[in-house]
């Protein structure tokens, strides 16, 4: 049985969904945003999001509204090939790895 992920490549500001789970980040045109679900919906949810990109400028990663990501409103990614694995957990959004 062959696994599936759901990828997507974005290159421009995102709003990403409870449905996604791997985001490609590819800012060669533009800095961007990239703006988390609502935590409410999205209890249990893990997301990775790649910059395969900024060449044009940085990768922003935005929680929902008022909601944090490890304490902060934004997470930039401005190196290539960074890449955060963050989870939420009903209040707003962790990071669990970076790379």
């Amino acid at each position: 049985q062959q696994l599936r992920t759901s990828f997507r490549t974005e290159t421009t500001t995102y709003t990403a969904t409870i449905f996604d789970e791997v985001i490609l980040a590819d800012a060669t045109v533009g800095a961007f945003t990239i703006t988390l679900p609502t935590a409410a919906s999205a209890k249990g949810k893990v997301l990775t999001i790649k910059a395969t990109s900024v060449a044009g400028g940085n990768v922003t990663i935005d929680g929902n509204g008022a909601e944090l990501i490890d304490g902060a409103a934004t997470v930039v990614i401005s190196t290539l090939n960074r890449s955060y694995v963050i989870a939420c957990d009903g209040t707003g959004w962790q990071i669990l790895s970076s790379t």
